[in-house]
């Protein structure tokens, strides 16, 4: 990405400063790879970070350009360059518990003791290094009004450190694209579930722009976890812009607003069948209200369009009622949309997945499983599969019977799964083991006990007679 970025801030100084700018960036560089040496699982604070905090400056506050003056630009794109380079942990304390935490929280002034340290490395007189420091610290947590409006620097120049400072925790807080967290570095690391949503949403913001005086951003929920996650983003992003507003508007920097744009088509179908599932049918306008001052009409009729062609939704003209698909192929894909969402047990218990059961599963699990129940059986089965989602998937996921037995009863196979996936999501959802699908589960263990030592003297001699057969072969 850095090849296709303009560092227009950068590009409006004199050769001497560009020439010290990249010095400074080429010594830095191997430390800020390290910025996750200490919290692996942490989204990205490499170079290539910083240099996006720069670009931002010439998309977003391209004022500045006209602005600052040239000790200005200098002093806060050093200080953008080395701002994170606080979360860097010393080898030493690595291995102590907390010492990542406290990297975390305080990497900021710690950034500013490396500047303290290796000013002349840097090649920064006392003065630079000074200003630089509380740029860098300033990204995050410093009181802004604490610093000061306008100070004297050299013989006769002026500096802001406060408007640089609200440059620099602004833009910092806008570098939110998915080269913040790459999918590569993700899926290898193997992201725990607490940190895998803070990856998630840079993946899927798309854009950022600046028109008139407003910050404009793009993104794209694929589910409702990530909405909420990227509107926690949204808000962390106005509390800096409400922090930084005056500031910006005193230096004829105007930023009225940041606006998002989420693409939540995803979302607003998931909604519409769920509150589909959980009813028999339902009217239009019963569709309306259900999403009124929720979610704009027109994406709820989109919604409604896109899922009627791809017949995931039938209209009955006659009735006027809207109803889900019933056959197998659809209730499959449904079940494999909502289990292991947040929506798994509110899907599992509807009265769409009910139907589905009561009309497919006898069929079903002669088909599959090749087992023949009566109706007391099968309530007790689809009593369990109504209540637990893991013995719901488990159930419709055809790679659980891989095998061809022609008619046996397999009915063991079936069972043992079920228990299985049941013993998971009872520790998951302990309120769902309620007096019936406890009786349920009793009567699985009972057909269990009674019929597995036929069924596995049943694969003994077939294990025998194909044993038989090769050798006849051979």
């Amino acid at each position: 990405m850095e090849n296709r970025k303009k560092y227009l801030l950068r590009d409006s100084l004199s050769e001497e400063y560009r020439l010290r700018i990249e010095t400074i960036q080429n010594m830095v560089r191997p430390l800020l790879a390290r910025t996750t040496n200490v919290n692996p699982t942490f989204t990205e604070h490499t170079l290539e970070h910083s240099l996006s905090v720069e670009n931002l400056y010439g998309i977003c506050f391209n004022e500045t350009l006209s602005i600052l003056n040239d000790d200005e630009k200098f002093l806060l794109i050093v200080a953008t360059l080395v701002h994170d380079i606080g979360m860097v942990g010393n080898s030493r304390f690595i291995d102590d518990a907390g010492y990542g935490e406290k990297i975390r929280s305080s990497h900021n002034q710690r950034s500013g003791d490396f500047i303290d340290e290796f000013k002349r490395d840097l090649g920064l007189d006392m003065k630079e290094a000074n200003a630089i420091k509380r740029i860098a610290c300033s990204h995050r947590v410093v009181p802004l009004d604490s610093l000061d409006e306008c100070e004297a620097y050299g013989q006769g120049g002026n500096i802001r450190i406060k408007l640089l400072s609200a440059l620099i925790r602004l833009a910092d807080e806008l570098d939110f694209l998915e080269e913040r967290a790459p999918y590569l570095v993700k899926e290898f690391l193997g992201i725990s579930n607490e940190s895998l949503i803070h990856h998630e949403r840079h993946e899927v913001m798309t854009g950022i722009n600046r028109y008139n005086n407003s910050i404009n951003i793009k993104a794209v929920a694929y589910n409702h976890e990530l909405e909420n996650a990227i509107n926690e983003m949204y808000e962390e992003i106005l509390k800096k812009h409400l922090q930084v507003k005056q500031i910006l508007k005193d230096n004829d920097i105007n930023i009225d607003d940041i606006k998002i744009n989420i693409d939540v088509s995803q979302v607003i179908k998931e909604e519409l069948l769920i509150f589909m599932a959980q009813n028999d049918s339902v009217t239009e306008a019963m569709i309306y209200e259900h999403f009124s001052n929720k979610r704009e009409e027109i994406d709820v009729d989109a919604a409604i369009s896109e899922l009627q062609s791809r017949k995931y939704i039938i209209y009955e003209r006659e009735k006027g009622v809207y109803i889900i698909n019933r056959n197998i192929n659809s209730f499959r894909e449904l079940i494999n949309l909502f289990i292991g969402s947040h929506l798994e047990l509110e899907f599992t218990k509807s009265v769409y997945v009910n139907a589905c059961l009561n009309e497919h599963f006898m069929i079903y699990v002669n088909e599959n499983f090749g087992v023949l129940y009566d109706e007391g059986d099968k309530d007790d089965r689809i009593e369990v599969l109504t209540h637990f989602p893991t013995s719901l998937k488990y159930f419709m996921d055809e790679r659980n019977t891989p095998y061809e037995f022609g008619n046996a009863d397999r009915r063991v196979t079936l069972d043992y799964g079920l228990l299985h996936a049941f013993s998971i999501d009872v520790l998951k959802y302990p309120n769902e083991l309620t007096e019936d699908t406890f009786y349920a589960v009793q009567s699985i263990e009972r057909s269990l006990s009674e019929n597995s030592l036929n069924f596995f003297k049943l694969m003994e001699s077939m294990s025998k007679v194909k044993k038989k057969t090769i050798k006849r072969v051979l």
